[in-house]
């Protein structure tokens, strides 16, 4: 009897609009349309909620799941309108072993330089796809999308302030985002970055791009050096007062000698006061580099690569620093920090200890690098008086 009265498409699809108006009018569940009448309290601020989910790898047995990077337990958060092609791509750059978690001598780059021996790179307009940088970043212009060569362990950029950099990380100076990040270095004269390049560069020009944070922090005398081992640095250009670079995001290219180099790493050096005329902040989030590649290192970054990527189970015993050293004084001053904050109720106990000053210490004009022994202290165990060894 059913087949016969809705034996035809148009009787069927007509009882299903109805059935769907029935169960629209006699429905409780809270109605969340912002422009409705008596609809939700929140309104199109339900769009701002994100969304926590927890990734898990399923059926890692098999010979297809093999190939793929375990995130099991992980969590990332995802915006309430994002589709399903979204996340998928997304989550594919994070299980899917990419060109950069291989071993570095299948990279294409390195393939291109150990066949050419030579490889020219022609500056034509600032941060064009041309740069030594663009084409690391791109496995030798092999990949559509650039990768930041220094998050993905391609080359190495370190700050003079590591492991403190006020502001920003030290990858952040090869940083190609539309506007310029937030990378600063402290307020100090000695300020510089270092890009290790991870193969030999015969410079003929360098691009750099200011960022954005301190209103007056532009470059306006520094120095742009090279190395080969990253203890002699060999002058490329010493600039004085250059206004080039002026509010956040610009840019500019310098010409550098020619016969110079070929160099592994380069720096940028702070020598003497920005664009304010007090401070000597090192403001950069962007730089390029063109020249002849000559040679490739191969051998120099697999160790960094293999202690980066060891699992935390498997992580090497923490070695202690020497003390004298900015890393040995560092660690002093964490572990005498944390000596007080586990000490017991009995105060008596902190008189005699031996401490060390650390950055964020006060101990008035009894300052030093030396070891110290606590004479008096304060109920909120802030060392007030301390005999400084000799």
């Amino acid at each position: 009897m059913f087949k016969e009265a809705f034996g035809c498409g148009s009787a069927l699809s007509a009882l299903a609009r109805k059935m769907v108006l029935i169960l629209e009018s006699t429905e409780k569940f809270p109605q969340y349309l912002y422009d409705a009448p008596g609809g939700s309290a929140f309104g199109l601020q339900l769009l701002s909620r994100r969304f926590r989910l927890k990734l898990e790898l399923a059926g890692s047995d098999t010979e297809a799941q093999k190939h793929l990077l375990n995130r099991t337990n992980r969590f990332f958060k995802s915006e309430p309108l994002t589709t399903i092609g979204q996340l998928k791509n997304f989550l594919l750059k994070m299980v899917a072993k990419q060109w950069y978690d291989r071993e570095r001598e299948t990279f294409n780059f390195v393939k291109q330089i150990q066949k050419e021996k030579e490889l020219s790179f022609t500056y034509t307009s600032d941060f064009d796809d041309q740069g030594i940088v663009y084409w690391l970043g791109t496995n030798g212009r092999t990949n559509s999308e650039w990768n930041n060569p220094a998050s993905i362990s391609i080359v190495k950029v370190s700050c003079s302030d590591a492991p403190r950099q006020p502001f920003g990380r030290p990858e952040d100076i090869l940083s190609r985002e539309i506007q310029p990040l937030n990378c600063h270095s402290s307020d100090d004269k000695n300020g510089n970055f270092t890009v290790d390049l991870g193969c030999l560069v015969a410079p003929t020009a360098y691009t750099l791009r200011h960022a954005r944070g301190y209103g007056r922090s532009a470059l306006r005398n520094w120095l742009f050096q090279g190395s080969r081992d990253n203890h002699v640095w060999e002058l490329l250009v010493a600039h004085s007062d250059d206004t080039s670079l002026g509010d956040p995001g610009s840019t500019a290219t310098w010409p550098i000698e020619p016969g110079k180099g070929p160099y592994r790493y380069f720096r940028v050096s702070q020598n003497g006061k920005n664009s304010s005329g007090q401070t000597y902040y090192l403001s950069l989030s962007g730089f390029e580099i063109y020249g002849k590649v000559t040679d490739v290192i191969i051998e120099g970054f697999k160790v960094e690569e293999k202690e980066k990527k060891t699992p935390p189970s498997k992580a090497p015993a923490k070695m202690t620093p020497a003390r004298g050293s900015k890393k040995g004084d560092e660690y002093a001053h964490k572990h005498s920090a944390r000596l007080l904050r586990n000490m017991p109720g009995d105060t008596s106990e902190l008189v005699g200890m031996v401490v060390r000053r650390g950055p964020d210490w006060q101990w008035d004009e009894q300052d030093g690098r030396m070891n110290g022994r606590v004479i008096t202290y304060t109920k909120t165990w802030y060392v007030k008086r301390v005999a400084v060894s000799c």
